[in-house]
């Protein structure tokens, strides 16, 4: 389905799968995914029903924390900022990682859910943090645009270009992008990792 469907639309089936769980087991599943895949080795693993499943399917396995990415926002935030982490993450998935990083899980603008009877209802609340409503979901939970934004996805590029700010262009190898970040005079910072 999501190899059909754009990226927003798969996000969001994706996040409507967890529907009829509370924010609390969707938050205490991901924090048990967190822990465990913090400890396996970076690689993929084949994915199927049996060995003669032709459809069978690669899937990333093991998590690793960039830690110049932590140390920035650690010292950001002893410069007296508020950091923001904006995913297309579930709502309760990406505050159970932001919280595992030792950041505040209240800053995390994942993708929400509308509740019904203290359970995820299945219905997806706009904005959907992807491109233009990456940027929607920032500037409607802090009220004012980013004085410092970082991106490193076509995904990210609306948030980019939103406001006055400093801009930061992770640039993971694609030229396009890295010679549009550098059209733009946003500062370039190398991949600390290569994907």
């Amino acid at each position: 389905m999501c190899d059909k469907a754009g990226r927003k639309e798969c996000r969001s089936y994706l996040t409507k799968l967890l529907r009829g769980f509370s924010e609390e087991e969707v938050a205490a599943y991901a924090k048990n995914v967190l822990k465990q895949e913090a400890g396996l080795p970076l690689g993929q693993d084949l994915l199927h029903e049996s060995p003669e499943d032709e459809e069978a399917v690669w899937i990333a396995r093991g998590l690793r924390l960039v830690p110049e990415m932590l140390d920035l926002a650690r010292l950001l935030l002893d410069a007296g900022f508020e950091v923001w982490i904006s995913d297309m993450e579930p709502q309760p998935v990406l505050e159970a990682a932001i919280e595992a990083c030792g950041l505040k899980p209240a800053r995390a603008a994942g993708i929400q859910q509308s509740p019904l009877r203290g359970k995820l209802s299945g219905k997806v609340t706009e904005p959907v943090p992807i491109r233009g409503g990456k940027t929607e979901a920032i500037v409607s939970k802090t009220g004012r645009e980013p004085l410092l934004a970082l991106g490193g996805s076509s995904d990210d590029l609306d948030l980019m270009n939103y406001g006055s700010g400093v801009r930061v262009w992770l640039d993971r190898g694609d030229s396009e992008l890295a010679q549009a970040a550098q059209e733009k005079g946003w500062l370039i910072q190398t991949s600390f990792i290569q994907d």
